[in-house]
């Protein structure tokens, strides 16, 4: 397990080259290459007109309990236009700052969770097609045998809540939120911060449901 105490995470902290640098150093560590790779494969598979980011080595990789699937990326994922390259909590934007600060404060450690997105690429874009949602749905399903270990999903925003339908055979336990964005946020302030709330019913119900109950 990586040690966190020797690797600089705060919210933001990947607006820094240096912080980016080290990440990049960890993404061959056991328990994430297999995400490094399947993230490799996307890339492969989507092209050049789109950019598939990588999965946080901070986070627990394989090794995670807690799947906390968002919407899609956004452009400080982007590598290539001085993104971090990375879907992380750590990225310099509101929405990664919140989401941060919600995991922390209901004490969900990182080595228990992932963080992905139901569209996996960002196409310079922030409008969701449906054709694109049902694409990312089939390409989650392919993750998910990459994670032994994952027995509950959070469907973060709208857009990410369409996949519940697709995901009746998969044994997690499906929960739901609102997205933690600054457009939620504006709009609907008590919806935004229930978010927290959401989360914490979620990790507190997987100690005392069956694995494999939908809910």
């Amino acid at each position: 397990m990586l040690d966190e105490s020797v690797v600089p995470t705060e919210p933001k902290s990947l607006k820094y080259a240096s912080n980016i640098h080290i990440r990049r150093g960890l993404l061959t560590a056991p328990h994430i290459l297999p995400l490094t790779a399947y993230a490799e494969r996307l890339r492969d598979r989507l092209g050049d007109s789109v950019f598939v980011p990588d999965f946080d080595p901070l986070d627990g990789g394989i090794n995670a309990e807690f799947i906390f699937l968002f919407e899609k990326p956004g452009p400080k994922t982007d590598s290539r236009n001085g993104g971090s390259g990375f879907i992380s909590r750590d990225n310099n934007d509101e929405t990664a700052k919140a989401t941060f600060e919600f995991m922390d404060n209901i004490g969900l450690t990182r080595s228990r969770s992932l963080i992905w997105n139901t569209i996996p690429a960002w196409n310079g874009s922030r409008v969701f097609k449906g054709l694109d949602v049902k694409e990312g749905i089939h390409l989650f399903e392919e993750l998910l045998p990459l994670l032994p270990k994952a027995k509950t999903l959070i469907l973060v925003g709208n857009q990410a809540q369409k996949a519940e339908k697709f995901l009746k055979s998969a044994s997690l336990n499906i929960h739901k939120s609102a997205h933690p964005s600054p457009l939620v946020k504006a709009r609907s302030r008590a919806l935004w911060e229930q978010i927290p709330i959401k989360w914490a019913e979620a990790i507190t119900s997987r100690n005392t449901m069956n694995a494999g109950t939908i809910i």
